[in-house]
């Protein structure tokens, strides 16, 4: 049975952690890509000086560093919407859960012992939830036997 999920962003902390991190990174690898793009500009510009004997015109040096750019830019932009996208649904499939398995465990803290959670099989902590299943039934057992022995 599916567990239908209204809100993606259920652990704030967490998951814009998580998507920062690797936005950063991201960044870092745009960083070296361009670092290198203009370096092999500016080695294609010294070429031509040394073949032709005369430097590329001011026109000549904008088109030149421009060109690269005009491609990179947008294909960078999709790939980071691409990117933050994806890490919400990954950091969402753990986030979320575990957000509603800390509000059980609250609740089993406080003496309710009827809760019983159920995630999607696809979840990264469906084991977890199975395994704290298992523990509010075996309490409810031992919690039942304690009070008809009173």
């Amino acid at each position: 049975m599916k567990v239908p999920r209204k809100k993606y962003i259920v652990d704030k902390q967490y998951q814009f952690g998580l998507i920062v991190l690797l936005l950063l990174i991201v960044f870092v690898a745009i960083f070296i890509s361009v670092v290198a793009t203009h370096y092999f500009l500016i080695v294609s510009v010294v070429e031509r000086v040394e073949t032709t004997g005369f430097a590329p015109s001011g026109a000549e040096l904008i088109t030149t560093s421009l060109k690269p750019i005009i491609f990179i830019v947008p294909i960078i932009f999709v790939i980071l919407v691409l990117v933050f996208i994806y890490f919400i649904f990954v950091s969402h499939r753990t986030a979320g859960p575990l957000y509603h398995l800390r509000r059980a465990m609250e609740r089993v803290g406080n003496g309710d012992l009827s809760v019983h959670i159920q995630f999607r099989n696809n979840d990264e902590i469906h084991d977890v939830a199975e395994s704290f299943n298992k523990m509010v039934k075996d309490l409810r057992a031992k919690y039942g036997e304690k009070k008809s022995t009173k």
